[in-house]
């Protein structure tokens, strides 16, 4: 089997010359960094411009790290899609690796989680799917490197810029419309909504559906009653739940694991001060 995979890749370099997968490949990185951005751009302003009465923050570092991250993983991907010679071979090696730098951030993610964790069995099943995805994303990217590829060889210039702004365009809308699909379901925002009707009244005697875990529950009554923003994380640590940092107007930080099955009475299993759960 290895000869066969070694006789495959040496192949593979003798069908045609490095400038002209170079070629290639400095168009898919390029089209993963173009994607990347438009999607982030969306994914982070779907949900304050969908539930204005949620008081969403942006985390500004932590936005960038995420894009930096994306962005290498769909650059890389984009990049190994305009290597292969053959199409076919480009689409699955992006798609599989992009697919496998998601589950590994998932597994890091799951790791580094608080508490007691959910089985790692389900970490697997919600990623798999994903790889699916990842293939579609790189068959896009193939597609559209051989289409500039195609494009840089038409001798009209107007012609030539005219074919590679639509196809920028179509990118850049591509992943504007994808961050669409970053817009939280109803229960993550009922459950926000209850977590609301603690945190804007002030004083810890109050009546309340919401419950603190012990080790910040004191801490965090001090501050009921004042502003305060959602900063919420692009990964999260366990299955049905997001985490969230709720910063206060007053300085104060804390992140917690919340649930997003229960809206009516909402039981938060950890929190820690600061921006990170541990």
């Amino acid at each position: 089997m290895f000869a066969k995979i070694k006789n495959n890749i040496i192949t593979s370099y003798q069908q045609e010359d490095l400038s002209t997968r170079l070629q290639r490949v400095k168009l898919g990185v390029l089209f993963g960094i173009i994607g990347t951005t438009a999607y982030v751009i969306t994914s982070s302003l779907i949900n304050p411009i969908s539930f204005p009465q949620i008081p969403f923050g942006i985390d500004w570092l932590g936005l960038i790290g995420y894009w930096f991250a994306l962005t290498t993983a769909l650059s890389l991907a984009g990049a190994i899609a305009g290597w292969a010679t053959e199409d076919h071979n480009g689409v699955v090696g992006g798609g599989v690796m992009m697919g496998l730098l998601i589950l590994l951030l998932n597994t890091i993610s799951y790791l580094s989680g608080p508490g007691v964790k959910d089985s790692y069995f389900k970490i697997l099943v919600t990623t798999v799917p994903l790889i699916a995805v990842a293939v579609l994303i790189a068959l896009v990217f193939r597609w559209a490197i051989n289409r500039q590829v195609n494009n840089q060889k038409d001798e009209n210039l107007l012609l030539k810029r005219k074919k590679t702004t639509r196809l920028y365009g179509t990118l850049i809308v591509t992943g504007l419309v994808l961050g669409i699909f970053a817009r939280f379901d109803q229960s993550i925002i009922n459950s926000l909504k209850t977590l609301d009707t603690r945190l804007q009244v002030a004083g810890a005697e109050a009546t309340t559906t919401v419950r603190f875990p012990e080790n910040v529950a004191a801490s965090v009554s001090e501050h009921f009653g004042t502003p305060y923003q959602y900063l919420m994380h692009h990964t999260n640590t366990a299955i049905g739940a997001v985490d969230v940092t709720i910063r206060f107007n007053d300085g104060y930080t804390l992140t917690c694991l919340i649930p997003t099955d229960s809206s009516l009475f909402l039981v938060i299993p950890a929190c820690s001060d600061g921006r990170q759960l541990r």
